[in-house]
Parts: C-alpha cells; sequence; structure tokens
C-alpha cells in the first residue's frame, strides 16, 4: 500500500504547475497591470501617514465565541470586548477597565446552535459598540455585518432563536442593541465621530472584474488578492459604493410577513417595528448611486508601515455629500489615515486596536475551559462523568 508521502512524491509536478498557473502567473500579470493602471493616475490613490491622533480616543471592538458538545446539550460561550488605538487619546486607565460582556449557557443540542451562537456575539459586540465612549470605532469585519446577524437571528422560524437574542439583550428594557442598530444605519454626519467597519474576511471581486474589464485583462483573482497584489505602501483603491444586498432584503421582508414566526417571542410588536425599520434601511444603504445621502463606500489600501509584498486592507465607511466640501476621496483618505496611524508592521494584519480588542474576546476559550471543568467537577455518577468528557457525535 502506498504511504502519504509517496502519494506526495508523484504529485509534486502537479503541485509546482498549480502554483505557476494560480500564483506565479497572475502575479506576473498584475505587475505588469500595476504599472499602466498607476500611470492612468485615476483607479489608485496616494495618501500620507500622518501623525497619531493623540487628541481623539480610538477604539475597536471584537467578539468571540465558543462551543462545547456536551450530554445531550452544547455548553455556548460567547463575548465582546475592545482595543484602544496604540497611540489615540484613552478613555480607560487600564484594559483591565476595558468594557466586556458575556453570555454562556447550556441549552438542548440542535441544529440552530450554531444561529444563536453567531447572533449573541453579534450582538455583545454591538452592544458594546454602543457603551464606549469613543471618539472613533473600529468593528472587526463589515459595517452591517452583525446588524445582519442579529436581524436574520431574530426573524428565525424557531423561537429558540429569537428568544436568545432578545432575552440576552433585555431587549426592553436597557436599549443597547436597539440604539447601536440605530445609530450605524442613521450615522452622524459631524466629522468628529466614526464608525468604521475592517473587514480581515473577504471574497469580494466588484474591484477586480471593474479593473481586469477596463483593461482587457482576463484574471480570476478576488479582490484582497488584487489590491495586495497592485497596492503599494501608501496607495488605496479608487473607492465604491456598497452594493445593496438583495438576498438579506428579500429575506427579511418575507419572514417579517409570516403570520407567525414564534408564539414564545417577547414583545412580538416591538420586534416587528424594529425589523420593517431596518430592512429598509439596510437596503437605503447599499446603491450604486454615489450621490445619495448617508451610504456605504468601500476601499482597499496598503498601510505605509508594511511592505510591497503584504496585504491590503479593506475598509467601509458612510459618507454625507452634502453639507461638507469633502469628496469621497477626500473622506476616504482622512479615514485611512486614521486607521494606518494604528497599523504597526505587517506582522500584525490590523491596527492595533483591533488586534487588542481581538486578542481580548479570545478570552471566551479561557472562559469555556472554567466552565467545562466546573460542570466536571459536580458530577458525582461515574457513568454520567464518563458521558460529559465523551460528549457526542450527531
Amino acid at each position: 500500500m502506498a504511504s502519504i508521502s509517496d502519494i506526495v512524491i508523484r504529485n509534486i509536478d502537479s503541485i509546482s504547475n498549480s502554483y505557476a498557473v494560480n500564483i506565479a502567473e497572475p502575479t506576473r500579470i498584475m505587475q505588469q497591470l500595476g504599472e499602466q493602471v498607476r500611470k492612468d493616475g485615476t483607479f489608485i490613490k496616494k495618501f500620507e501617514r500622518i501623525p497619531a491622533i493623540t487628541d481623539r480616543s480610538l477604539i475597536a471592538v471584537d467578539g468571540g465565541n465558543a462551543k462545547e458538545q456536551l450530554s445531550g446539550g452544547d455548553l455556548i460561550v460567547a463575548g465582546a470586548t475592545i482595543g484602544e488605538g496604540i497611540r489615540s487619546k484613552p478613555i480607560y486607565p487600564s484594559p483591565d477597565s476595558y468594557p466586556a460582556e458575556v453570555f454562556n449557557s447550556v441549552i438542548p443540542h440542535t441544529s440552530n446552535n450554531e444561529k444563536i451562537e453567531k447572533a449573541i456575539r453579534s450582538a455583545l459586540e454591538l452592544r458594546i459598540l454602543e457603551q464606549t465612549p469613543s471618539d472613533i470605532k473600529i468593528i472587526d469585519g463589515a459595517y452591517l455585518g452583525n446588524i445582519s446577524s442579529v436581524l436574520y437571528a431574530l426573524i428565525d422560524h424557531d423561537p429558540i432563536v429569537s428568544n436568545a437574542v432578545l432575552e440576552l439583550n433585555d431587549f426592553d428594557s436597557d436599549g443597547f442593541l436597539e440604539s447601536a442598530m440605530h445609530n450605524l444605519l442613521y450615522p452622524p454626519r459631524s466629522n468628529d465621530a466614526y464608525v468604521i467597519g475592517v473587514a480581515k474576511s473577504d471574497s469580494s471581486k466588484v474591484f477586480s472584474r471593474r479593473l481586469l474589464k477596463e483593461y482587457n485583462t482576463t484574471l480570476t483573482i478576488t479582490d484582497r488578492m488584487l489590491a495586495g497584489r497592485l497596492l503599494q505602501p501608501g496607495e488605496f483603491f479608487d473607492p465604491r459604493t456598497e452594493q445593496s444586498n438583495p438576498g438579506l432584503i428579500s429575506s427579511l421582508r418575507k419572514n417579517i410577513a409570516l403570520p407567525d414566526f414564534g408564539k414564545n417571542s417577547l414583545n412580538r410588536s416591538s420586534l416587528l417595528k424594529l425589523v420593517n425599520d431596518k430592512a429598509g434601511l439596510l437596503n437605503r444603504m447599499g446603491t450604486e448611486d454615489p450621490t445619495e445621502e448617508g451610504i456605504l463606500w468601500t476601499t482597499y489600501f496598503k498601510p505605509t508601515a508594511w511592505s510591497e509584498f503584504a496585504k491590503a486592507v479593506k475598509v467601509e465607511f458612510v459618507f454625507y455629500p452634502s453639507g461638507t466640501s469633502q469628496t469621497v476621496v477626500e473622506k476616504a483618505t482622512e479615514i485611512i489615515q486614521i486607521i494606518d496611524q494604528d497599523i504597526i508592521d505587517e506582522s500584525i494584519l490590523e491596527p492595533w486596536s483591533q488586534y487588542m480588542a481581538d486578542r481580548g474576546a479570545k478570552g471566551v476559550s479561557d472562559a469555556m475551559n472554567i466552565l467545562k471543568n466546573h460542570l466536571l467537577s459536580t458530577v458525582e455518577s461515574p457513568a454520567e462523568l464518563r458521558g460529559l468528557m465523551r460528549g457526542y457525535r450527531t
């Protein structure tokens, strides 16, 4: 019988050819295309690194979640916290005083537990975002990503999913979740406050399709790969409007029209009003009309502290063209410079504040271990203990 090593050796030539086709050749094409695009001066813009924003506070919000399969149920832990900019004006005396929220519960195993886990983490991130009094706030991921996750959970056909989010957020009491969603969908026009989405994971191809079509180049590549190979440090793509998400809007409207999506839902009338309001706003923020007010824009940039071979960073932001002398390119430059001054080097593929928020949020794994060990210590029956430790398979 052939070993794994034997099989790999037989496929070395195939692996080399695959690399040449999928990596080396696109890189060569991108280098040639980059020279042409940069010479035209329309698609690629330049920016300079600015001094640290020591007179304004900068934070990033991030969350984490973990699930442990137990005997007959799932232990779910989710949490969210912040990280402060490395040189920005501090809000809190130390990381120990950063705001944080945690959810943990053992619930019966169902196919919906993945939805619950994701929605709760997203809801916690939104609540922390709302509770932190910072001048500039970075969301880990897409600008509307957490809102979409929460809305999907609130209108889920299974009341277990919607109730998990509603109960967690004490929905009709403190109002942090609703307030956070409102402020993201109705962002302030003032230039003194920003909420910026910084997405580390992205598979869009809108920029690449547009560019390759304009320059009559045939190549299959994502926007992030294109930006990483095309941009030099201190450069960014000409920003474009975010496309609307018709799948999300269609799904929201279809589900809220159902006669009954969960008899046990808390305050059904309040929930329906929230979803109805937000569905229209989500549709408004995604458009291809650059003259619209308060819509989402996106771009990629290569940080000044990184090398020409490093990856690019995607940002999403809201822009109001009226009432300001700024163009969208000038607005994008300003936002990019804010993020760029918080980026250290390419060994950390995100702003320092976002990295620190990520480190703090990953504490859910430690919390999971503490909770599981506690559960194990409370079991008296050897048979039950074995079942708890072994978990189950489905």
